[in-house]
């Protein structure tokens, strides 16, 4: 699928997020947000959609388990790699944390930014896991007062952060605060459980109209320029969810799932797929590259240091997908059981 291969382009943005402070090149530091706001409804879409269906025969324990064995191994080879490469955690309380995936429940930031500090996206993911069975049946059962719902949770919790004064609190509470990523969270699943009306709206829109193809093409291109937009030039607001970049995550999530344009079969090709079926590792293996760059731009030019930086993420990457990836899923379903 095309949203596949813009999920794997966006993680190789991610790299760019921790790599480009490190570097001469003019950087948005704030863009990260946005990617990251993106895997989050990507997450709650895929999951409901896979699962909605579901949830009524399979028992929620079963779903617990598919979705530790998925992140838990990951977590903790990049956290014991982290300590034998010789990074410090910010504080050694924080290891733990780390190895349970509970980091993100602490508004401090030696615990949700210590040791691998990207590993916070998963400690979030988790909550959300935990919460998907819930949210599922509450979305399902009253639909459009769950969506007002979300939309009245969206707009205090805004009002909070307008209220509350500038301060690394403040990060955790925008940026980190699973409870925040839930709501992120449950858009997606509130998009999947309409996504039925939604394709058969773009299929009739598509046989009953010659230029459909050139339609959806227009809008594939469209939104990849409103998100090129809010990843470079959309200022970091104060305000979590009262902004543009929602309403373009979401758009964008949107037409590339419905893969009716010239664009998305373009974004369809194996390689690019593949790109996204190897994104989770990119996020997790990349920090402990980026701990040798200041070694490497020592011994060689800025440029030769970033290709050599994402050629050795792509490698190491695809290595992990293909060999420790399903080998821990099993062990760790063995060992739970």
């Amino acid at each position: 699928m095309a949203i596949n291969s813009i999920r794997g382009i966006l993680s190789l943005l991610i790299v760019w997020h921790h790599l480009g402070p490190e570097t001469t090149i003019p950087y948005n530091y704030h863009f990260g947000y946005v990617i990251v706001l993106f895997f989050f409804i990507l997450s709650g879409f895929h999951i409901a959609l896979t699962w909605k269906e579901r949830i009524s025969i399979v028992p929620y324990n079963t779903f617990i388990l598919k979705r530790c064995s998925k992140i838990f191994p990951i977590q903790w080879l990049a956290v014991f790699s982290a300590l034998a490469i010789g990074m410090e955690p910010a504080a050694w309380w924080a290891v733990p944390l780390q190895l349970t995936l509970t980091q993100s429940l602490v508004p401090l930031w030696q615990g949700y930014f210590s040791l691998h500090a990207a590993s916070w996206f998963l400690s979030s993911l988790l909550v959300c896991y935990i919460c998907t069975y819930a949210l599922i049946n509450l979305a399902v059962k009253f639909q459009i007062k769950f969506m007002l719902i979300l939309l009245c949770c969206m707009t205090c919790f805004d009002v909070v952060l307008w209220l509350l004064p500038n301060s690394m609190g403040q990060r955790w509470l925008v940026y980190i605060n699973p409870f925040g990523r839930i709501i992120d969270y449950s858009l997606g699943i509130s998009l999947a459980l309409y996504w039925t009306r939604i394709e058969n709206a773009a299929t009739k829109f598509a046989v009953r109209n010659m230029y459909s193809k050139l339609f959806y093409t227009l809008l594939e291109l469209s939104f990849i320029v409103l998100m090129a937009w809010v990843l470079v030039e959309v200022p970091f607001s104060k305000g979590k969810f009262l902004d543009l970049r929602y309403l373009v995550v979401i758009g964008l999530i949107i037409v590339f799932s419905l893969s009716k344009g010239y664009v998305s079969k373009m974004f369809s090709n194996k390689t690019l797929v593949y790109l996204g079926d190897i994104s989770l590792c990119i996020y997790m293996f990349h920090p402990l590259v980026l701990h040798f760059y200041p070694k490497m731009i020592g011994v060689m030019p800025e440029w030769s240091a970033i290709v050599l930086t994402y050629g050795v993420v792509l490698l190491g990457s695809d290595i992990l997908t293909r060999y420790f990836i399903p080998v821990g899923i099993i062990l760790f379903r063995r060992i739970v059981k």
